[in-house]
């Protein structure tokens, strides 16, 4: 939410778009491959895959979630991506506390990331469900309309 500048905003143009989805591949593709036994990836490797769908996923959340797909005025509304440099300190912020839990030696430091990871699910499944809730709002709406 912070980095795409909270819910006034609209989908990323059509090129954030396409680097967004080029950033979700590799994830996509280790995922599957992982769970089809083709290959074990390294803890790191993950880390570094994950980081592509886990800071594109709410840019395209966001502006669903807030029913602005669509807007009806795009001029109240800002890109979700405003710009590449909006990435620069989720990504560090990611690096860091990814590194810290792969290569830490500290069990403490372990379980407060531990915490942190299953806060920011449950963050993310309440995300989720508003955005769904909003969907089928947004949908029934447009059913009336016409």
């Amino acid at each position: 939410m912070a980095c795409s500048g909270g819910f006034k905003r609209s989908l990323p143009c059509i090129p954030a778009l396409i680097a967004g989805s080029v950033l979700m591949l590799p994830f996509l593709i280790d995922g599957w491959a992982n769970t089809l036994h083709w290959w074990d990836t390294p803890g790191w490797v993950r880390l570094l895959t994950g980081l592509g769908q886990g800071i594109m996923l709410p840019l395209l959340l966001v502006p669903i979630a807030s029913g602005n797909v669509f807007p009806d005025d795009w001029a109240r509304f800002k890109h979700a991506l405003p710009s590449a440099g909006a990435l620069a300190w989720p990504l560090a912020l990611a690096l860091g506390l990814g590194g810290a839990l792969i290569f830490t030696a500290s069990e403490a430091v372990f379980h407060a990331l531990g915490i942190a990871v299953q806060f920011a699910a449950l963050l993310f499944f309440a995300n989720f469900a508003l955005t769904l809730l909003r969907l089928g709002r947004w949908a029934q709406s447009r059913q009336h309309a016409a």
